[in-house]
């Protein structure tokens, strides 16, 4: 026997075992203390997340078959003989199960079946939906058609547990009406960085599965999104439940993982209600109750495609500005007198450096109002007033701001 059983599955089987004289009937073929299956202890240390584990346990002295169901679906019929692969496959092959770690045990007493023993761990798989996050429903077996079965057992061995810090939204849809052929569809107003956006879904049926119901929700059309936001309400983020199989009641559970898309549409976690598109429609009437509201801290927000780019815009006006101020610098300058040059400090600048027709210094030609300053880098005759000697090529005027060049 596996070392990865409960103490109430090996008491059960020591019992057994010691009525049909079968050896190590004494408590020795399993352990009777809890192990590594029940402590419970395989949480994730980076985010807290405990997988649920579920343990399904079957004695008396069975033939026939048998079937597990799960949030809706039935496996095909399994023999009381089955394999653990078969088991596996069968779990496994459930459209509403996800990803699951199946481990079977059967223990046969003279051709007959004394036990089945199936733990069941619900975990996570990219890309096989749905996801499982949380507390969920009961397994359950069909054994309908399973002779000579004494007890028939389903315990949850682990209560799932979510991300820390985190409080997932859950919702519970209820249609009026579950009369063949009878649809509605669904809305949701988005909030947060998506307010003003709203997805549609595609009819679905009052009958529907869990699996049919994720499909409508995953299938809504999404409009009013902000330019280049692009948005999908994916199976990721959510999974679907359906308490009873013939009553038209879902209970929607949301999980967005720290900095995922879907937490774009809800404001710090909390989801906005789901409600019936066109309520005028009277065929059948939808309610949806808010059952808990969703929570996630604020370091697990995203941030959305705008707001990237707007603060891709303000850091680039950051840098230029300190590329602006860091690129001018004061350098002390000297102006040439007759040099042909006008500089800032000149007037005009005859080229040469001739007494009485050289360079006039700009504060002498401001000072005449009908002598504006020229645009030829010559000086003009006497309507100006007569200039200082130019005594030497480089008489030194002031400063100037002078941008170096790169």
């Amino acid at each position: 026997m596996p070392d990865n059983q409960d103490s109430s599955w090996c008491s059960i089987l020591t019992s057994l075992l010691l009525k049909t004289g079968v050896p190590n009937g004494d408590g020795t073929s399993c352990l009777a203390v809890a192990t590594s299956w029940a402590a419970c202890d395989h949480a994730s240390s980076k985010s807290g997340i405990l997988n649920e584990r579920q343990t399904i346990v079957l004695t008396g002295s069975m033939t026939g078959t048998w079937q597990i169901s799960y949030n809706g679906a039935t496996t095909a019929s399994v023999s009381a003989f089955a394999t653990d692969d078969t088991l596996s496959t069968a779990i496994k092959a459930l459209p509403t199960i996800g990803s699951t770690l199946v481990t079977a045990n059967i223990t046969t007493v003279s051709n007959k079946v004394a036990a089945i023993t199936v733990f069941v761990e619900f975990s996570r798989e990219t890309g096989t939906f749905p996801y499982h996050l949380g507390n969920i429903p009961l397994l359950e077996v069909v054994i309908s058609s399973l002779t000579g079965v004494s007890t028939s057992t389903v315990s949850e061995t682990c209560a799932g547990v979510g991300r820390t810090g985190h409080t997932y939204e859950e919702q519970t849809v209820t249609a009026s009406t579950t009369a063949h052929g009878t649809t509605f569809k669904l809305s949701m107003n988005a909030t947060g960085d998506n307010e003003g956006a709203f997805g549609i879904s595609p009819a679905i049926s009052t009958s529907a599965t869990a699996a049919e119901f994720s499909a409508g929700l995953a299938g809504m059309v999404w409009s009013g999104l902000q330019e280049g936001d692009t948005f999908k309400l994916s199976n990721e983020f959510f999974e679907v439940f359906k308490p009873d199989a013939s009553a038209a009641v879902w209970a929607v559970r949301f999980f967005f993982a720290p900095a995922s898309d879907g937490l774009l549409i809800t404001v710090l976690g909390d989801v906005p209600p789901l409600k019936q598109y066109n309520s005028r429609d009277t065929t059948v009437v939808v309610s949806v109750n808010d059952d808990v509201a969703g929570v996630v801290p604020e370091s697990a927000m995203p941030i959305s495609a705008v707001a990237n780019a707007a603060s891709a815009g303000t850091k680039a006006v950051e840098t230029a500005s300190v590329v602006e101020t860091t690129a001018a610098e004061v350098v002390k300058v000297s102006h040439v007198c007759g040099n042909g040059l006008r500089t800032t400090a000149e007037g005009c600048d005859d080229g040469d450096l001739v007494d009485g027709v050289m360079d006039a210094p700009a504060t002498a030609l401001s000072r005449v109002a009908s002598c504006a300053r020229p645009t030829s880098t010559k000086c003009p005759p006497a309507t100006c007033p007569k200039p200082l000697p130019c005594t030497s090529r480089r008489r030194p005027l002031g400063l100037s701001v002078r941008a170096p060049v790169a």
